[in-house]
């Protein structure tokens, strides 16, 4: 009987430290989400500070508001701040690849605006990879952008996008 009592002791022991072990293990996923998260939100306000910094640049030297690559292009000081950017986006990009920020915090924050200006960068990359003969430069930036650029169509039409490289869900 002192046996059957040891056992069932034992028993218990090990479901309440299983327990314990499936409910550390939920705490750290939820709370690795929420840094992500948090993560993904810092980062997304820095590339909206650089953009609004970069646009207020771009139109004193061009008198435009919209990015258009040939002001870029002549402009050495403008090109140094509009590849520093890109280089930022390209970096945040590769983190959401990398799961180290989250698509759906990025895509949530991203307005139309920021969408166009980022789209309005194409060109200006473009001219760059013909110029370094480099045709990946930015090659993530621009993948993220046309990811954007397609969530935010199929949300203007009504329709239920398929997700791309950054399909991944994180609730």
């Amino acid at each position: 009987m002192e046996i059957i009592a040891l056992n069932i002791i034992t028993a218990i022991g090990v479901i309440v430290a299983v327990a314990q072990i499936a409910f550390l293990i939920f705490k750290n996923v939820s709370d690795n989400r929420s840094l992500r998260r948090r993560d993904t939100i810092r980062a997304y306000n820095r590339i909206y500070r650089q953009m609004s910094e970069l646009k207020d640049i771009f139109k004193n030297i061009s008198g435009d508001s919209a990015f258009k690559a040939e002001p870029i292009k002549t402009s050495s000081e403008l090109s140094n701040k509009v590849m520093d950017y890109l280089t930022q986006i390209e970096s945040f990009a590769v983190g959401i690849r990398l799961k180290v920020y989250t698509f759906d915090v990025f895509e949530r924050l991203t307005s139309e605006d920021i969408c166009k200006n980022l789209t309005s960068l194409i060109d200006y990359i473009e001219f760059k990879r013909g110029e370094t003969h480099y045709n990946k430069l930015f090659d993530e930036s621009c993948e993220l952008i046309n990811e954007i650029k397609y969530i935010q169509y199929c949300k203007k039409n009504d329709i239920k996008p398929k997700r791309g490289m950054y399909k991944h869900k994180t609730h």
